[in-house]
């Protein structure tokens, strides 16, 4: 009893098993919340090496970054990022002009 046929069909039921928990990983992961630094990290680093200074160059600089992944650690969208984090403080902080 059992065989040949029995264990290709055991065989193809883990494949197929671990390929809907391969893709479940995967859709899980791409709907995860991405981290980012802290925002108070990213103003003080902007405080020291100028990354942007009024709200035009933000979004040169965040334009270029979204392009060519320069920072991945630093949100496109700080406003909503930081506001459900409960930190944002406003554009003025964000620009250092507090």
């Amino acid at each position: 009893v059992g065989g040949e046929g029995e264990e290709k069909d055991t065989s193809f039921q883990n494949a197929l098993q671990l390929r809907i928990m391969i893709e479940r990983n995967r859709a899980a992961r791409e709907r995860a919340e991405r981290e980012y630094f802290p925002m108070d990290v990213v103003v003080q680093c902007n405080r020291k090496i100028n990354m942007w200074w009024d709200e035009e160059s933000w979004k040169r600089w965040s334009a270029m970054n979204k392009e060519y992944q320069m920072n991945p650690y630093i949100p496109d969208d700080p406003e909503s990022y930081y506001s459900k984090k409960g930190v944002w403080m406003g554009w003025k902080y964000w620009l250092h002009h507090d």
